[in-house]
């Protein structure tokens, strides 16, 4: 239940946040003289890019990270590995 809990309020708080942004196209768009319906359309549009961009730079971490650990497999030279031992930091 929480968990449904937590989901629901970040949706609402996306959306929240989404508004503005929305009017921030629509409004001047229709103060131009386009119809309500374009302007509506084009200012759901500009949010269309965020899941979008967001998709894109999840894989981009997820290769980052993938390139990264092949990295340290092939060549573990060019990664050093420091040791923490607590009584060698100080």
């Amino acid at each position: 239940m929480k968990q449904k809990f937590a989901a629901l309020a970040l949706a609402l708080g996306i959306g929240i946040q989404n508004f503005p942004e929305g009017a921030a196209i629509s409004l001047p768009l229709r103060q131009e003289g386009l119809s309500r319906l374009r302007s509506f359309l084009y200012g759901a549009a500009s949010g269309v890019v965020e899941p979008v961009f967001g998709l894109l730079t999840v894989l981009a971490a997820g290769a980052v990270i993938f390139g990264l650990a092949l990295l340290r497999e092939t060549r573990p030279d060019y990664i050093p590995v420091y040791d923490t031992d607590e009584d060698e930091l100080f």
